[in-house]
């Protein structure tokens, strides 16, 4: 319940670093937030920018808490993107459909 913090190209590199680290036929399983729809997406990316835009200075990325989830066809293809085997939805209904459980393997 964390990557929904990072923008999609952060994540593949986390995903890639995460890969690296497995073994053979190893498994990473994510649960985390969801976006239902490209729109509830767009909102929370379009938030985000509003937030960031009046933050101090001083505030730097990873200094703060901002909801920045993606669908779960884009968070598939991260996954699969930085590298993992198509990945397999364990449950789409975590938090009243706001989130899900993924498995990834190497």
């Amino acid at each position: 319940m964390t990557m929904h913090h990072l923008w999609p190209e952060e994540k593949v590199e986390v995903y890639r670093k995460i890969l690296s680290t497995l073994k053979p036929d190893g498994v990473y399983i994510e649960g985390d937030f969801i976006a239902k729809d490209d729109l509830m997406a767009e909102q929370y990316r379009r938030r985000y920018e509003v937030i960031t835009a009046n933050l101090p200075d001083k505030a730097k990325a990873g200094e703060y808490h901002i909801d920045i989830p993606c669908t779960l066809e884009v968070q598939k293809k991260l996954l699969q993107d930085a590298g993992f085997i198509p990945a397999e939805v364990l449950d789409d209904n975590i938090n009243r459909g706001n989130g899900a459980i993924l498995k990834a393997q190497r």
